[in-house]
């Protein structure tokens, strides 16, 4: 079986050091494609699918490519993509950002084998959505709820400072 234990806490070590209580930590076993399925010939063919799971936090998450289905697929069936591998839009003001996806979002990625020893899970790079446009800096109605969260952070603030 091939797993991939994943979600290890990084505060483990620092909280053996400072004698706290390290927070929990929830594991994720997720089989991949097994560097057989994919070819090691450089084929740069463009796959489509959607995000399975993105974490912004962690910067990692698995897509779930066309031709599989959506509610009976095995885990053995997505793909790793890790932050570094999205193609993202450059802010105007050359200020860094890192890009984050959303469930079911349409992608188009290039597959290639794992990079690293011992990793069993293809790995998607050259990342963009579907219709071969860059990752946008922001996701559609993110000002929006930016706006209302500080509005509201706002109001409360303001109530507690009066009462």
């Amino acid at each position: 079986m091939n797993s991939l234990l994943i979600g290890a806490s990084k505060f483990a070590v620092s909280s053996l050091r400072s004698n706290r209580a390290a927070p929990a930590t929830r594991l994720v076993a997720a089989r991949c494609f097994s560097s057989d399925d994919v070819s090691s010939t450089g084929d740069d063919e463009v796959k489509t699918g959607i995000i399975k799971y993105f974490s912004y936090k962690t910067q990692f998450g698995f897509i779930l490519p066309d031709g599989v289905d959506r509610k009976s697929h095995d885990d053995s069936d997505l793909i790793f993509i890790h932050r570094n591998d999205i193609k993202a839009q450059q802010n105007a003001d050359g200020e860094k950002f890192y890009p984050g996806l959303k469930r079911n979002q349409r992608v188009a990625f290039k597959v290639s084998p794992p990079d690293k020893e011992g990793a069993k899970c293809a790995k998607a790079y050259d990342l963009t959505m579907a219709d071969g446009e860059l990752v946008p800096a922001f996701q559609k109605g993110y000002f929006e709820r930016y706006t209302k969260t500080q509005k509201a952070q706002f109001g409360d603030r303001v109530f507690q400072i009066m009462s």
